[in-house]
């Protein structure tokens, strides 16, 4: 036995799960969810947040989380039950074959880190076996599938314009008067902009869809004409005096279309789930009476 306690690792929160009270611990469009379901699932997320946060389990605070941690898994089972319904009603299906690519390919991907010695070390560190692994690659397969049916608009409006960045309303009046004078527009950003990540490129921002700015600056570069430098406009970053060079449908980066794409999907299945039937039957957590959940004693 070592002499000093080591932190408490997954086990000693799997020790201490407050157990279901009933059989049906959900039910999804009438489909039950039963604690087989929700337990490799469990498993995972305590292994997950383990690591995640650096948690020790045998302090007291740090195991009081554990029941909302179990409604929170409760629910997140709910909602993989109702992708998996939804995708079914509209016959996308995860093929053997795209599973088995998406798995050789996540293996291969988790190995190539070299975080881990071997495929069954990484496996053991989250608590999954095979078949839970498999079941979370075919969802995710799954949920591709239903994201490709309702991608956004790749090309949107947007706004390319550039800016100079200053601190003070008189600074601002300032630039506004050397360009009034004539003056170049990169050469006063060079001079005067406080903006460090533009100032040597003129003060360029490059293309953006409206919600990517502060709201002053996106109110100024989506109403301003094209081609004229406008009044300055104050935002929590300073002044801003902004010309607009061009506006109009423009397709968006790899990683901001990676975003529109996530929030299309998500705004869609919230809607999705609250047209849904999903009822949750058992709550681990201490808004359940003492009487119906048993308290998780502490491991000896």
């Amino acid at each position: 036995e070592p002499t000093r306690a080591p932190a408490g690792g997954p086990e000693v929160a799997l020790a201490n799960l407050t157990m279901p009270t009933m059989d049906v611990l959900a039910t999804v469009n009438g489909q039950e969810v039963r604690w087989a379901d929700m337990e490799p699932e469990l498993v995972y997320s305590i292994h997950m947040v383990t690591q995640q946060y650096d948690l020790d389990w045998n302090q007291q605070e740090v195991l009081a989380l554990l029941p909302q941690l179990q409604d929170d898994v409760l629910n997140q089972v709910a909602s993989r039950v109702l992708m998996r319904q939804l995708a079914e009603d509209e016959g996308i299906v995860a093929t053997d074959d795209a599973v088995q690519a998406e798995l050789d390919e996540q293996q291969a991907g988790i190995l190539a880190t070299g975080a881990y010695t071997s495929w069954e070390e990484f496996m053991k560190q989250f608590g999954l076996n095979e078949e839970h692994f498999q079941r979370l690659v075919r969802d995710s397969v799954l949920m591709e599938g239903l994201m490709s049916t309702r991608m956004p608009e790749r090309s949107v409006e947007q706004a390319n314009a550039r800016h100079i960045l200053v601190e003070t309303a008189e600074t601002a009046q300032e630039v506004l008067d050397k360009l009034e004078a004539g003056e170049d527009f990169a050469a006063l950003a060079a001079t005067y902009s406080i903006d460090t990540g533009t100032k040597d490129n003129g003060g360029d921002l490059g293309w953006f869809p409206r919600g990517a700015m502060v709201t002053e600056f996106d109110t100024a570069a989506f109403s301003q004409p094209v081609g004229e430098v406008g009044p300055a406009v104050q935002t929590s970053f300073g002044f801003h005096i902004i010309e607009v060079l061009d506006r109009g449908p423009h397709d968006m980066d790899d990683y901001s279309y990676e975003q529109a794409k996530s929030e299309a999907f998500g705004a869609w299945f919230s809607a999705e789930r609250a047209d849904a039937e999903i009822k949750i039957l058992q709550t681990f957590s201490s808004a359940v009476e003492p009487e119906t959940t048993p308290a998780a004693t502490p491991s000896s």
